[in-house]
């Protein structure tokens, strides 16, 4: 346990509904009320971390999906399969086409 010191005491207040659903939930699990708040208040704090976490990789891939080269390496290969060749050679072929575009200097 905690020491007193490392402890604060806080009010609140809240529907008496809420009050009754944590007391029974409490009693079900057989804890105290406080220990039924706290580790609601933990748990919640837990899914709050694995949630920004979610939506911190899905922006990445959003930002990955939306770039100009991941649209050609999509296009690269599905054109490999149409034409049966592998991705790295159609790719190369790819740039080779734009290398024999590119000015003389």
């Amino acid at each position: 346990m905690a020491k007193k010191a490392d402890i604060a005491q806080v009010k609140v207040r809240m529907p008496k509904a809420l009050q009754r659903k944590l007391q029974r939930a409490a009693e079900q699990s057989g804890q105290t009320l406080n220990a039924e708040i706290l580790k609601r208040l933990d748990d919640s704090r837990g899914e709050a971390i694995v949630r920004d976490a979610v939506e911190g990789v899905r922006l990445e891939v959003e930002k990955i999906t939306h770039s100009e080269r991941f649209r050609e390496l999509a296009a690269i290969a599905q054109l490999s399969k149409q034409y049966l060749v592998s991705p790295e050679e159609f790719a190369a072929a790819i740039d080779k086409i734009r290398k024999d575009k590119e000015p003389q200097k």
